[in-house]
Parts: structure tokens; C-alpha cells; sequence
């Protein structure tokens, strides 16, 4: 069977979210980063990974 781009990118995706998804490393940073923004602000957040940041 041939597989497509698409098929390849969603193999390595779920490869990516599987090593990084519980990644806390950068927690701290992110708790900073959320404590400047104002009550009620909202994020626009495009392509950076499986997710886990905005989780």
C-alpha cells in the first residue's frame, strides 16, 4: 500500500504527541506569561504542536 503525504504526517504526529504532550518543562514560563494577560483575554494559537501548551 502507498502511502500519502497525509498518512506520513499523521504517523509522526501522533509519535510527536506521544513524547511531548506531557511535557512540563516550560510550565513556569507559561504560568508567567498568563499571570500578564488581562481576566477574560483570549489566544490565538496556530500549528505548535499536539496541543499541549494550550491544554
Amino acid at each position: 500500500m502507498k502511502k500519502t503525504a497525509l498518512d506520513t504526517f499523521e504517523y509522526n504526529a501522533l509519535l510527536y504527541q506521544t513524547k511531548y504532550m506531557d511535557l512540563d518543562l516550560y510550565d513556569d514560563t507559561y504560568d508567567a506569561f498568563l499571570a500578564e494577560l488581562p481576566h477574560g483575554a483570549k489566544l490565538l494559537e496556530l500549528g505548535c504542536g499536539p496541543g499541549n501548551i494550550t491544554r
